[in-house]
């Protein structure tokens, strides 16, 4: 017997998750409240049709106490198929009108040895429009001793007048953590040795299917002879490990075709499952996503920070390549030549990349291209940017103790920071929910008004002021600074665009200037700290009014190229602190209003 045959549930209390599912259906039998049809839908291997057999066993059961007994001889006989008044219908190949009217013939007779007649139609979906309409007046006026249970993965494809007719539940997949206590009980069980990696490798491949997860350690665990790890997984269903997995995601990224064909060739031929390694990728994909956006390694499925980590993409290139990936799943899942159409993924992620990277000038890639960096040599309170030295080098890991590492700037390229603001900021569509929400009133509250242009320019004043203002001391504590107000409220929900800084560039006195890949980050960065939503939390560390202003390396050569053009007196000067205490007296104002409405409220 297989393992998933062994381990289904006999009764209600053993049933993995389906909570809703499970209580609605004891109250109904206990306040002799029950249907007379009943639609089960939702993914496989959940339990649909196993809660169909338990249920069939409940409302005949002599003993019922919240759960069947298993031990009266109404249970017993279902149990063992010997009833003629639990019918089982298999609509995948008994489809058709004459099937039907079969049963309805049977409905005419009242129950031979139980209370009531239970028919389970699984795969309903698969029943003829003939079949339904044959139904339709049995489920209409149905006998009062017979009850109905369809049980689908497509509930879309029952007819709405049988839907209409029916009392509906919808089953979810189970979590990870029920599938792996279920792996893990089984072993325990049938001494199954199993590791931790192969345990998860398992879950991720069961896909929320309790039933395919037992199908699964079935097949490996006769395959290893009970002794099951991570290899004999990948060989035994055509996976690829994480470090190949980054390999080809770092071969994409660089455009590397010659090793990728030479890679699909070698795996082809260990029989590869090329649908399967589409799945993983954008799960990959959508993990480097997550971890960008939350720093939450808690969060992850797939791979480690430390995986992650060994390749770099930006949120725009990794919303695409997920979506390349989860249009290509299931044509690659039904093709004849699964390797083509692989193939051409591969280079349409390769076009997306390329072209976005173009896009974006991404300055923080790993390209090894030779770049430049600033290099602030000798620098006090008193000597100016102009003794600021230029050379050609490699780019350096960011925020190190070790050495300050001011970001990459071409100073012979640059563009005016009003373009740069209001017409070359590209308001990505498929940002998470709340930047998009953010990003959407700045655009549309904002963009034209004369407000913003006076806080833009508040904001070229600035950035200027600290850039003629900066000093090795203040990068120094500027970075101390910084390290200090991630750690203390990385959990804050304004803190999620702030953790995404690639580098402390310069500091003042009065203000640190942080680097992000993409303007449209900076631009929230900049409204939202001018605006006072956290200066209170900046001010917890600093003990002083301390300006946090953000620039893309474009944006940062061309202030900095303006800097030194200028001889304008006012930008000789320590940012103005005044601004500051305003707009956060004004959000204590704020704040205070809201409490007391909140009070009010609730009295």
């Amino acid at each position: 017997m297989s393992l998933y045959q062994k381990y289904r549930p006999k009764k209600f209390k053993d049933v993995l998750s389906q909570e809703v599912v499970l209580k609605t259906l004891t109250n109904a039998i206990n306040q002799k409240q029950i249907n007379h049809a009943y639609v089960f839908a939702g993914p496989k291997g959940v339990g649909k049709t196993t809660i169909a057999k338990i249920f069939a066993k409940a409302v005949n059961c002599n003993n019922f106490d919240n759960d069947v007994c298993n031990q009266c001889e109404a249970c017993k006989i279902i149990d063992n198929h010997t009833s003629v008044d639990v019918v089982e219908l298999d609509a995948a190949s008994n489809n058709g009108v004459d099937d039907i009217r079969n049963i309805l013939d049977s409905t005419k007779f009242l129950p031979n040895a139980l209370k009531y007649k239970v028919y389970i139609i699984d795969e309903a979906h698969m029943l003829t429009n003939g079949a339904w309409n044959a139904l339709l007046k049995t489920l209409e006026e149905p006998p009062m001793y017979v009850i109905f249970v369809f049980a689908t993965t497509e509930m879309h494809k029952l007819p709405a007048t049988i839907i209409s007719r029916c009392q509906c539940f919808e089953f979810h997949r189970l979590s990870d953590q029920e599938i792996s206590s279920l792996i893990m009980k089984v072993c325990n069980e049938q001494s199954i040795k199993i590791t931790e990696q192969a345990t998860k490798l398992i879950v991720s491949l069961a896909k929320g299917s309790a039933r395919d997860a037992l199908s699964i350690l079935d097949q490996v665990s006769l395959f290893s002879n009970n002794n099951i790890n991570e290899t004999v997984i990948n060989k035994v269903f055509g996976l690829i490990i994480n470090d190949k997995k980054i390999n080809l995601i770092n071969n994409l990224i660089n455009n590397n075709v010659h090793d990728i064909i030479k890679f699909l060739d070698e795996i082809e031929l260990n029989g590869v499952n090329f649908s399967q390694l589409t799945f993983e990728l954008a799960n990959v994909f959508l993990d480097k996503l997550i971890y960008n956006q939350t720093n939450d390694a808690s969060l992850l499925k797939t791979m480690s920070i430390d995986e992650l980590n060994q390749f770099n993409l930006s949120n725009e290139q990794l919303i695409n390549v997920i979506n390349e990936c989860q249009k290509a799943y299931n044509k690659i899942k039904l093709s004849e030549d699964p390797r083509f159409d692989f193939n051409v993924l591969i280079f349409s992620m390769i076009n997306l990349i390329n072209s976005l990277s173009k896009k974006t000038n991404s300055n923080f890639d790993k390209n090894k291209k030779n770049e430049t960096k600033v290099n602030v040599t000798n620098i006090n309170s008193e000597k100016k940017l102009n003794e600021i030295k230029i050379e050609p080098i490699s780019s350096q890991s960011l925020l190190k103790d070790e050495e300050l590492t001011p970001p990459q700037f071409d100073v012979n390229s640059f563009t005016s920071i009003s373009k740069v603001y209001f017409k070359e900021v590209n308001f990505d569509k498929k940002h998470n929910d709340n930047q998009k929400k953010e990003t959407k009133q700045v655009e549309t509250a904002d963009k034209s008004s004369k407000s913003t242009i006076a806080w833009t320019n508040e904001v070229d004043k600035l950035i200027i002021q600290t850039i003629k203002n900066t000093s090795i001391e203040k990068i120094k504590e500027a970075k101390k600074f910084y390290k200090q107000i991630v750690e203390r409220f990385s959990n804050e929900k304004n803190f999620s665009i702030f953790k995404l800084a690639k580098q402390i560039a310069l500091a003042s006195n009065n203000a640190m200037i942080l680097v992000y890949e993409d303007a449209n980050d900076a631009l929230i960065m900049n409204k939202r700290y001018l605006d006072g939503d956290i200066q209170k939390f900046i001010v917890k560390v600093t003990q002083k009014l301390y300006y946090v202003l953000c620039a893309t390396p474009e944006q940062l050569s061309d202030y900095i190229k303006r800097s030194k053009e200028t001889t304008d007196p006012i930008y000789k000067s320590e940012p103005d602190t005044e601004a500051l205490q305003i707009s956060l007296d004004k959000a204590d104002r704020l704040a205070q209003i809201a409490y007391r409405l909140l009070k009010d409220n609730k009295s």
